[in-house]
């Protein structure tokens, strides 16, 4: 009976063991991928942000050129103009929005 006990904890232990060692084969593999699909999303975000960046750097740019009166395009002359009106427009509800206390604390 006590062999039979023995066997039984021993096969009993090497369920568990080959067990565990698939969850934990399956646990990296998992870690893995999210770490991958991790990057993918940070490097996409990234790119994102830089070929925003570089719109908003061509925009200003084409604004400069338009008020040198290097260039005239009357599509990019209704744009520039539309940012001005845009800008004024954010002085404006600047100027007349309050200001919270935190605001007035810094300020």
């Amino acid at each position: 009976m006590a062999e039979d006990e023995s066997v039984t904890q021993n096969n009993s232990r090497d369920l568990f063991l080959q067990l565990f060692e698939i969850v934990v084969s399956k646990g990296k593999k998992e870690l893995k991928n999210i770490a991958t699909d991790s990057r993918r999303r940070l490097d996409l975000r990234s790119l994102q942000r830089d070929r925003i960046r570089m719109y908003e750097k061509l925009g200003r740019e084409v604004e400069c050129l338009i008020a040198a009166g290097e260039i005239e395009h009357p599509g990019l002359i209704r744009g520039v103009d539309r940012i001005r009106q845009l800008e004024r427009q954010l002085e404006n509800l600047k100027k007349t929005s309050k200001t919270s206390p935190s605001e007035q604390e810094e300020g």
